[in-house]
């Protein structure tokens, strides 16, 4: 059964179609700038058959360096063997991946802001300021997680 109000709920905070496009409430924009946020900018856009509804684009201003991947820690390694896909001459050779634990980056790289992405990533960091102004006015649809405990392929 479908979900009557599915795609009818609008939260504070959004994915706006693709790849890491997010676009955020009035609330959300007000929030940051009246507790003068800095690193990310806001554009207004329009949600059709819903023009009464502010949102805008969040983009990401600040930055910092590229991750540091030497300072991850591996948890485990996932073998996994040769498989022929049925009725195709195509083989999936065998192979091992490690799943790692951790992002870092240089510390003296980041410029300060409260929002920032690190270089050649789309992974958009906040400071803890922003986490606790997030928290404190319950903005919707917002997942933190802490940097030393995110795991990644």
């Amino acid at each position: 059964m479908v979900n009557p109000n599915f795609g009818k709920k609008f939260w504070d905070v959004v994915t706006a179609g693709k790849g890491l496009l997010y676009a955020v409430s009035e609330k959300v924009v007000k929030l940051l700038q009246d507790n003068n946020i800095t690193g990310c900018k806001f554009y207004p856009i329009t949600i059709n058959d819903h023009e009464d509804l502010k949102y805008f684009l969040l983009t990401i201003t600040g930055k910092c360096g590229a991750f540091d991947i030497s300072k991850s820690k591996v948890i485990r390694t996932i073998e996994y063997p040769e498989e022929a896909i049925q009725n195709s001459d195509i083989i999936i050779p065998s192979g091992r991946f490690s799943i790692m634990k951790g992002f870092y980056f240089p510390l003296e790289s980041w410029d300060g802001c409260d929002f920032f992405s690190p270089e050649g990533s789309g992974k958009i960091i906040v400071t803890e300021r922003v986490k606790n102004l997030f928290k404190k006015h319950s903005i919707t649809n917002v997942v933190f997680q802490d940097l030393e405990e995110e795991e990644w392929i």
